[in-house]
Parts: C-alpha cells; sequence; structure tokens
C-alpha cells in the first residue's frame, strides 16, 4: 500500500493482516504495478505532494522507480528509473500473469500527443507511438490486451483537452483501429484481455474483444456513483467487476459476459473512506495473486485499514488494520 503522506510503502502479509515493512522512496508513491515474471514492483512517484486525485490539471510530473525481489523477505531497496521527461501514469497489464515474453509497460503523458513503451528489462524507453494523425492531443489512461496485441488508450482530442475518446491501437504497428466517442473514460481489462470495463464519472462501459479479434461494443451502465476503480474476478462464462466509487463507499460488483454487463449486488460492509477524501481520492481495488486470485482488497481510509473481499463467495473476509491513509494498492504473491 502507498502512505503517500510519509513517502513510504507499507508491506502487509494478507495470510496474518499484519504490517512487516515500510519502504522509504524518494518521491510521493502513487500508484503501484508489480511484474510477476521479473518479481519486481514499479512505482510511480509524483514529484510534489498529491493529496488527491491526479487528473490531467496536474500535467505531467511522475517519475518511476522499481524495487527487485518484491516478493523476498529482506529489506527492500528503491531504485530509480531514467526518464527523458516527467510522465503522468504507468501501465503494465495484467500483472499477477505477466508473461515471459511481454517485456513492456506503458507510458502517458498529458503534453504528449501518445504513449511510450518502457522496456522492463533495460529500464528505459524503446519506442513512442504517436497519434498525432488521428487528432490525439495527449494520453492519460492506457491498457493492453496481451491476446489480441490491443491497447486501448484515453486521448483528449483537442488542444484545450476538453473533449475525449477512446482509441484502440493493434500495439505491433502502432496503427489506430477506431476513435471512441461513446466509450471513454479510464479502461481497466480483465485477465485474458477480452473485456475492457471504462469508468467515466457516472457510466460504466464495456467493450469485448472476441475470438475473431473483433471488437463490440456493450450497452453501458449508468450511476449516480462517482466512478474510481475496477478490477476482476473470473466467474462462470465472463467476469465479475467490481467498482469502487469516490463519494460512497460500497463496492459495487457487475457481472461482464459476451452478451453485456449486469448489476448484480453492492457490498456495504467494505469500510468507510474520510469524508474529506470522497471525491477527491481514488479508492484502488486489486484482485490477489496466484494462490489468493478469489480474494480483492479495497483500502478504507477512515478506518485506518484495508478491507479483504472474498470473490468467490462476494463477501467481506477480513481487514488488516494500522495502515493509515492509503490509496494505492498491489498484490504481490500468493504464496
Amino acid at each position: 500500500a502507498a502512505d503517500v503522506t510519509n513517502r513510504r510503502l507499507i508491506v502487509v502479509d494478507v495470510s496474518s493482516l499484519e504490517i512487516v515493512e515500510a519502504i522509504n522512496v524518494s518521491g510521493f508513491p502513487y500508484d503501484l504495478q508489480y511484474v510477476s515474471g521479473r518479481d519486481e514492483l514499479w512505482v510511480l512517484n509524483w514529484a510534489e505532494r498529491v493529496t488527491g486525485l491526479i487528473t490531467q490539471v496536474h500535467g505531467d510530473n511522475g517519475t518511476l522507480a522499481v524495487i527487485k525481489n518484491a516478493m523476498e523477505k529482506l529489506t527492500h531497496t528503491v531504485t530509480d528509473v531514467p526518464l527523458r521527461h516527467a510522465i503522468h501514469s504507468f501501465h503494465i497489464t495484467d500483472s499477477c500473469h505477466l508473461r515471459d515474453e511481454e517485456r513492456f509497460g506503458y507510458v502517458t503523458h498529458i503534453e504528449e500527443p501518445g504513449i511510450h513503451e518502457v522496456d522492463l528489462a533495460a529500464r528505459e524507453i524503446s519506442r513512442f507511438i504517436d497519434l498525432s494523425s488521428r487528432g490525439c492531443h495527449g494520453t492519460y489512461g492506457f491498457t493492453y490486451s496481451t491476446g489480441s496485441d490491443y491497447g486501448f488508450v484515453q486521448c483528449f482530442t483537442n488542444e484545450k483537452k476538453t473533449l475525449q475518446a477512446q482509441y484502440p491501437i493493434h500495439m505491433k504497428t502502432g496503427t489506430v483501429i477506431n476513435v471512441l466517442t461513446v466509450n471513454t473514460g479510464l479502461p481497466h481489462i480483465s485477465p485474458d484481455g477480452k473485456y475492457i470495463v471504462s469508468l467515466n464519472e457516472h457510466v460504466i462501459s464495456a467493450l469485448y474483444v472476441n475470438e475473431e479479434r473483433t471488437i463490440q461494443i456493450g450497452e453501458p451502465i449508468k450511476t449516480s456513483m462517482s466512478l474510481s476503480d475496477a478490477t476482476f474476478i473470473a466467474r462462470d462464462d465472463g467476469y465479475d467487476v467490481y467498482v469502487t466509487a469516490r463519494d460512497m463507499s460500497a463496492v459495487v460488483l457487475i457481472h461482464a459476459s459476451p452478451s453485456g454487463m449486469e448489476t448484480q449486488k453492492l457490498l456495504t460492509d467494505v469500510g468507510l473512506s474520510k469524508k474529506k477524501d470522497w471525491d477527491r481520492v481514488k479508492r484502488s481495488i486489486v484482485t490477489g495473486c496466484e494462490y489468493d486470485a478469489r480474494y480483492l482488497a479495497t483500502p478504507a481510509t477512515a478506518e485506518d485499514a484495508v478491507f479483504i473481499i472474498d470473490g468467490q463467495r462476494q463477501v467481506v473476509s477480513g481487514h488488516a488494520q494500522k495502515i493509515r491513509g492509503a490509496q494505492a494498492l498491489v498484490w504481490v504473491s500468493g504464496e
């Protein structure tokens, strides 16, 4: 968990729900990504203290750092990753089951019309995918489907950055497949890469990539909640999608299948967020790795805790205490 206020990372043993380590970082940790194949934790640090949700207003002010041997029980150290420019966000696909041949992460920039590809082994920028010819003026959300080799990036489509669209991209060639104005928002992808669920303020929209790699647009779900984050648990013919909000403590459970999305239930016993955090702080939710793949975790800042949800039973199974102000979470190991 990222303890932004104290510029450190908190390591929690999920089996005992105890804090086992605190790792100091050079910046203010905002987002965490785990690379299972390399056993590395990548950290997006913000140059200035951020007390709320980072949006396009904050521009590009992020840096990257990496922690090696993340699963091992030792005193961890942090290594800064040299980049040419400050960044806005960093994305690694399917952090629990990254394929050996999958070697890249992706960086978005509010001030640049495309995305940079990061070689995870070399820890450097390997290429720039320029989207300016298709009217992109800046990027701030991205996800990647390994199965189809499609990327989905959220672009600003005017210089004032008041209009947005989602661009499906063929990652091998860097060509834009389509420009979607009806399926916008921050994209989240299922582990098999077939479902792309996007959160846009009060609208949950979904794309489905079928076996022929054709992109199907589903019927969106509208809600009064200010949507925050989403994660997936495999079930039946698709996935259960757990969605958090910034303005309420409940977690919405939606089932996504090739035929569309359906709201199933509302989990209301997942702990409370502090009132001051509402509407301005992302409430993260993450799925467990490997043997813990049935579990999810989400912070409850009002209770200084992280709550664990049993995805198979669809109920809260416990919580870890004495974790103050957690904003970002990552699940490192299931062993």
